[in-house]
């Protein structure tokens, strides 16, 4: 299936949903992207919406810079499965989405050769690049790595969205039912054989759409063997006030999710997570307030003619070394002014000289 595209006004949608590779073998292309994007004209809005099993590294890689260097905000969703080029394609975003259900995939580059030893050895050391090219992509969006990236494209693994947010391949999970597509399994041999099986049949992802409209009880019966061991009330109870800490903590540390976990992984109380943020926001609340009692008390004596080179010999200037342009006395203030500590004594100590905050900020740009 070709690229699909829409738009509407100044955003434009891609529907990436079939493998990745020539047009001619109905794929999606680099060329037909390319030839979407142009043909759209000026958008100031790129979505791409994926469900594919991806395919060849180079398109996806053309893709993924193509998106990358355009002017337009790019928002990429993986809305059932972005694996191997198609997850290139994915890393494009600047805000890159999954749904809940969806999967990831990056692995080792894999190709057909034919050949003596040395061609052999040839395709080899190119497949070695392409992967070091590949997980540095992944490295540059996310920060990771890149050897802890390529440990995990040797994994060849389902990456779900939880994870991928963790990692920092996606920025955001939403939620949202997955369109249902299918794939040739004779364009996949470049996944791995686990993938291939699940996603290359020439049917429905989605092949008992009955399950929509059963029960719980129905679902159970239908699949007792299935169920059983890993469904059941108990387990269903523990999830579920494992859910309820997990929201009760991010709400004690103030919805901030990197204290949330520390505190969990140092074996806090809801309470003493919640006690410890009331004491930390009381703590920077005496801070800034002494801060502010600072400034206003140092304003004060500006205002009633302190003077900082008087009390402060390191802010006079020597006459002979005045700057170029500026009186020596202006250059003292201005010296002095730099090193106060807080812009409303500063703000006050020029304005009692006569001095306008614009000419001191000039000074500070050519001055550091």
């Amino acid at each position: 299936m070709p690229i699909q595209s829409k738009k509407t006004d100044k955003s434009l949608e891609l529907r990436v949903y079939d493998a990745i590779g020539p047009e001619w073998a109905g794929m999606v292309s680099a060329e037909s992207v390319l030839r979407a994007i142009d043909d759209a004209g000026e958008v100031d809005d790129i979505t791409v919406k994926i469900n594919s099993p991806g395919g060849s590294a180079f398109d996806g890689i053309t893709i993924h810079n193509a998106l990358k260097s355009h002017k337009a905000k790019v928002t990429t969703i993986a809305e059932g499965l972005a694996a191997s080029a198609a997850s290139l394609i994915f890393m494009a975003g600047n805000e890159r989405k999954m749904h809940e259900n969806a999967f990831l995939v990056n692995h080792r580059a894999s190709g057909i050769a034919m050949g003596n030893a040395k061609d052999m050895q040839a395709v080899a050391r190119d497949l070695e690049n392409l992967d070091k090219s590949i997980a540095q992509t992944y490295a540059s969006v996310t920060g990771l790595d890149p050897k802890d990236v390529m440990a995990t494209m040797d994994e060849d693994m389902l990456m779900n969205a939880e994870d991928a947010m963790n990692d920092g391949y996606a920025t955001e999970i939403i939620d949202g039912k997955v369109p249902t597509m299918m794939f040739d399994k004779r364009l996949l041999n470049h996944l791995p054989q686990e993938l291939a099986d699940r996603f290359g049949k020439r049917e429905s992802t989605n092949p008992e759409p009955e399950h929509d409209n059963m029960t719980p009880e129905q679902f159970k019966a239908k699949h007792k063997d299935v169920v059983d061991g890993w469904l059941n009330d108990e387990a269903a109870e523990t999830y579920a006030n494992a859910k309820n800490d997990a929201k009760a903590m991010l709400e004690a540390c103030g919805g901030d999710k990197a204290a949330a976990l520390d505190a969990w992984l140092e074996g806090k109380s809801i309470d003493e997570a919640r006690n410890a943020r009331t004491q930390t926001i009381e703590e920077q609340l005496a801070e800034t307030k002494a801060k502010l009692e600072a400034a206003e008390a140092r304003a004060k004596e500006l205002e009633n003619g302190a003077d900082p080179v008087a009390v402060n010999p390191a802010a006079s200037v020597d006459k002979d070394n005045a700057e170029d342009g500026i009186d020596p006395k202006t250059l003292a203030v201005f010296k002095a002014a730099k090193r106060m500590k807080n812009d409303m004594g500063r703000n006050a100590y020029l304005s009692d000289r006569g001095i306008e905050l614009n000419q001191y900020t000039d000074w500070l740009e050519s001055n550091g």
